[in-house]
């Protein structure tokens, strides 16, 4: 994620001066975000993020791979129940997490949760 910082003017209505915000441009959506570190505008962003429309387009294999990952399978273990090998594994999970717009084994749950994949 690109991002920005800088402080708005002090003659501001909106903003106190000793505030600090973030533009930063979101990888998935590709629209620029404004984040202040009040919980509100992180609350407004955590909102928007989670109403964003997720892709339909998983592969079989991709979605056989992400139901393994929330079972708590290692990609060793993937591996040798989809007779692949654990690259192939790493692979699908790479494809995954790039498609569900995550960098981490605990934003695929997070996103398969919200898709209503695991819950």
């Amino acid at each position: 994620m690109e991002q920005k910082t800088f402080s708005p003017q002090a003659d501001s209505d909106t903003a106190d001066a000793s505030c600090s915000v973030v533009e930063a441009m979101c990888p998935s959506c590709r629209q620029i975000h404004t984040i202040s570190p009040h919980s509100q505008n992180d609350e407004i962003l955590e909102n928007a993020i989670s109403q964003k429309e997720f892709p339909t387009s998983l592969t079989k294999r991709e979605t056989e791979v992400l139901e393994l990952i929330l079972a708590g399978n290692t990609n060793k273990k993937i591996a040798s129940k989809i007779y692949r090998t654990e690259r192939t594994v790493e692979y699908h999970r790479n494809r995954l997490m790039r498609k569900l717009g995550t960098h981490s084994t605990a934003g695929l749950v997070k996103r398969a949760i919200q898709m209503g994949i695991a819950g």
